[in-house]
């Protein structure tokens, strides 16, 4: 009896093997990529905050400089009447100077990440924080 109970088994279960390996190593690979995925996704949610910490930093520091140029050197000017084209210029250069002295590599690293040129970025956002504050 139970050499009969082994041959319908080896019967039944040889034939089958090679597609429960077939099954078994399918749903191994689905897993595998899923478990990549999601570790990909990690990484550049990883990487998104990198860059928001930067820029945020970096946005500190241009309203920072801008300020600083504000209060020390605009004010001073108007007071005299004397804020001209040019002196605008070179309040606008000031803090551009603060903001590349103080600035890391790596901040401006993750700047380009985000928006490319660097230069660009922080120029505009003086402008910007310029524009805001004269309102």
């Amino acid at each position: 009896m139970e050499e009969i109970i082994t041959m319908v088994l080896k019967a039944i279960l040889v034939p089958l093997l090679p597609l429960v390996s077939i099954y078994v190593t399918k749903f191994v690979n689905k897993y595998i990529e899923k478990i990549k995925q999601e570790r990909e996704i990690n990484e550049r949610l990883k990487e998104f905050d990198e860059i928001d910490f930067y820029l945020d930093k970096v946005n500190d520091i241009i309203v920072t400089a801008v300020k600083k140029v504000n209060q020390v050197f605009v004010d001073e000017l108007k007071k005299t009447d004397s804020f001209t084209k040019e002196k605008q210029q070179e309040a606008f250069q000031k803090a551009l100077d603060i903001v590349m002295e103080l600035v890391t590599e790596e901040g401006r690293l993750m700047v380009e990440k985000a928006y490319t040129d660097y230069l660009a970025y922080v120029e505009n956002k003086i402008e910007e924080l310029v524009n805001d504050l004269k309102q």
